[in-house]
């Protein structure tokens, strides 16, 4: 099927992905310092790790920022902070922000090891102007290991209007769940911002799952993916980028995303063509049964008159 060439104007994202050695270095030092307890000398191991992961994905979002982004969005918790840390991390991004004129979406997990809700997920919005707009947590964390940990956001995505064109955010999961995207397109949503994480298990089929949400709204995806598949498309599902992030320094991809959204029908009727659908099959299969059983009658009895 022939799709429409698209030629509204375009906005370049840079979707970044961190470093997968301090990642694990991190994550090595956190697992010590739950069997060890939170002593200072453990918790200052793990906030000089972070430290280091967060400022390198500073220095490559200025990097990307002097090369021409228009949009810096980073994957699913990139960054880590904690109590003591987020604020600095979330005036660093305004400052980029503010100095190069780039909307910045911050994927951040946040640490908090003595509190009941030990872990938070969500992106953190700041405008071109350096405003800090937002802050989305993730609504649909995966039921087990990560839902014991963190608390679910307020399942409602969050929209922000700029000249260039309307964005949301959600994060990961989120995009598994067709009623719960339906909002970006009931919303007239031009770009779907997505930070993600994967594993092996689940790449490629997870980012062609957040493709159909895409589609289904009328809207562009651009999707960051640690440990997976990075993946940027329009509003027809057509690749405008993709990257492995398989480099142990983190990976970047940058991606012209139209801003245009199209309107499409889904986010008014959902899945109602599905189900009519599946009513007229019903009907259909009711109708015939009953020929289908006086055929059969009407043959055993040519058979027995046979006999």
């Amino acid at each position: 099927m022939l799709l429409p060439k698209d030629d509204a104007p375009s906005v370049r994202v840079a979707s970044l992905t961190p470093s997968s050695d301090l990642t694990h270095q991190l994550y090595e030092s956190m697992a010590a310092l739950d069997g060890d307890g939170t002593d200072d000398a453990s918790l200052e191991t793990v906030q000089r790790i972070a430290e280091r992961l967060n400022s390198d994905l500073m220095r490559r979002s200025r990097v990307e920022a002097q090369a021409g982004a228009e949009v810096i969005v980073w994957s699913e918790h990139a960054a880590r902070v904690t109590a003591t840390t987020e604020m600095e991390l979330i005036q660093r991004a305004q400052d980029i922000a503010r100095e190069f004129s780039v909307l910045m979406v911050v994927g951040v997990g946040a640490w908090h090891p003595n509190a009941d809700t030990r872990f938070e997920n969500k992106a953190v919005i700041v405008t071109s102007e350096g405003k800090h707009a937002a802050t989305y947590w993730k609504a649909k964390p995966i039921v087990g290991q990560e839902s014991s940990l963190i608390e679910q956001g307020n399942q409602t995505v969050d929209i922000l209007d700029t000249q260039r064109a309307r964005f949301a955010t959600a994060i990961c999961h989120d995009l598994d769940f067709a009623d719960f995207v339906r909002q970006v397109g009931r919303n007239r949503v031009g770009i779907l911002l997505a930070p993600s994480s994967d594993w092996e298990a689940i790449t490629p089929l997870h980012p062609r799952m957040a493709v159909v949400r895409s589609v289904e709204n009328g809207c562009s995806l651009v999707r960051p993916c640690g440990s997976g598949l990075s993946l940027a498309v329009d509003a027809f599902g057509r690749v405008l980028a993709r990257q492995n992030d398989d480099g142990p320094e983190g990976g970047v991809m940058i991606s012209h995303v139209p801003a245009r959204r199209r309107t499409t029908l889904y986010p008014k009727v959902g899945d109602l063509f599905a189900y009519l659908n599946l009513v007229a099959l019903v009907f259909l299969l009711a109708r015939a049964a009953p020929k289908a059983l006086t055929g059969g009658t009407r043959r055993s009895r040519e058979i027995r008159n046979e006999q």
